[in-house]
């Protein structure tokens, strides 16, 4: 599966150890299985945005926590990120975008939706 989509698929499906959180809501299960089925169908462009847009939402308190690095990074490794992958997921995380460079990409309701369900 070693593409950004593959990527995304994992970090937007709940990535690593996200099954085990058992505080987990129905909202957000659901969530989680439409951000899934979502990333199954994006084009590279629309999986790196999904991609920065919950590198983005994970800063929103100005720093990733240790918690949310340890969901996105093993997320990137389930994936098989291939070796050209894995540093652009690394740069991203490092340097997030900012949300309005994010926003200016979405152009259309079910880009918004998906962006969404990413954040």
């Amino acid at each position: 599966m070693g593409t950004l989509r593959g990527t995304a698929n994992q970090i937007l499906g709940g990535g690593a150890g996200a099954a085990s959180q058992s505080s987990a809501t129905t909202d957000h299960d659901q969530d989680l299985r439409e951000g899934e089925a979502a990333a199954e169908k994006f084009s590279e462009d629309e999986a790196l945005l999904m991609i920065r847009a919950t590198i983005t939402a994970a800063y929103s308190d100005a720093a990733v926590s240790h918690d949310e690095r340890g969901r996105i990074l093993p997320a990137i490794d389930e994936a098989d990120a291939n070796p050209e992958e894995r540093p652009t997921m690394e740069c991203e995380i490092a340097n997030p975008k900012p949300l309005e460079t994010l926003l200016a990409q979405v152009d259309n309701e079910e880009t918004a939706e998906e962006v969404y369900i990413a954040s």
